[in-house]
């Protein structure tokens, strides 16, 4: 859909912005406790710590989403990457997909490389936190071919799934358009698979809905969650089947509130029978 489409860029450069600044937010803190080894399969974010500080911008910085899955002490990975310094170097940010291999050892020191691509191989070292959904710190390089990145602090953390049910007040973005509802609640249930796909994301599936100036709706909806980043739509994602929806948003850590979820709709929540266009803005937290 043209309209929908055209909304798009803006909203994932916003969502990208927020994922390198994730310190600078306030969606979480870096720690530097250890544990034992552990299982640390899960969906990950690793970065680097500059684009974390409240002064970075998304033009500079690194940064991996995807999953990890480990087993003893050997620990594998897929992730996206993006690093914003070299976009034309590294392929279209979060778009080139790596593979990461290592350990971790007994005092949680997680050290991975992945496998060469276009000539270059990232190294990793990273502290596991204590708490799984908090940044541990470490360093992170990338070195060889055209894609390089000087060795740098870095943070990373798992995230906990986004199962469940997430509920705000949201209000329309009438730098986009300017639907008839002007503000309402948003409510999102759901359901994150216990596996990744190929790119390192893991599928998700549930349904949004949206109460407000008198009336209600609700879609099903499927898509992803990447380290912070969350990116649903509409089933099936078809002008044919309004209300069509979708959804961009920034989860925590903890999995406990999706920050600047940003809910596009074709013929409104409530359309009426007349074809508008509305993108409603806010925090939801989890119930």
């Amino acid at each position: 859909m043209a309209t929908m489409d055209a909304m798009k860029n803006p909203r994932q450069a916003l969502v990208l912005a927020c994922l390198m600044q994730f310190v600078g937010c306030g969606i979480g803190n870096v720690v530097s406790s250890v544990v034992a080894a552990s299982n640390v399969s899960g969906n990950w974010q690793i970065q680097s710590a500059a684009g974390a500080s409240t002064t970075a911008t998304p033009t500079a910085g690194l940064l991996m989403i995807g999953a990890l899955a480990s087993s003893g002490t050997s620990v594998t990975g897929t992730f996206r990457l993006a690093n914003l310094a070299l976009p034309n170097n590294c392929g279209t940010p979060l778009q080139q997909i790596v593979t990461v291999s290592g350990t971790i050892d007994a005092l949680g020191n997680l050290n991975l490389t992945s496998a060469a691509f276009s000539g270059s191989v990232i190294t990793i070292q990273l502290v596991v936190p204590a708490v799984a959904t908090q940044f541990g710190a470490g360093t992170v390089a990338i070195a060889g071919g055209a894609c390089t990145f000087a060795s740098s602090p870095a943070i990373g953390a798992e995230f906990a799934p986004v199962t469940g049910t997430y509920s705000g007040a949201v209000a329309a973005n009438t730098s986009f358009n300017t639907p008839p509802i002007l503000a309402g609640t948003a409510t999102m249930t759901l359901t994150q698979a216990a596996t990744a796909g190929s790119d390192g994301s893991f599928p998700v599936g549930g349904s949004v809905s949206f109460s407000g100036g008198g009336c209600s709706s609700s879609t099903p909806v499927t898509g992803t969650v990447s380290g912070g980043e969350v990116m649903l739509a509409s089933v099936p994602v078809t002008t044919l089947a309004l209300p069509s929806t979708r959804v961009i948003a920034v989860v925590n850590p903890a999995g406990s509130q999706l920050y600047n979820a940003s809910i596009g709709y074709a013929l409104g929540p409530c359309g009426a029978g007349v074809l508008t266009y509305g993108t409603y803005m806010g925090n939801l937290l989890k119930q």
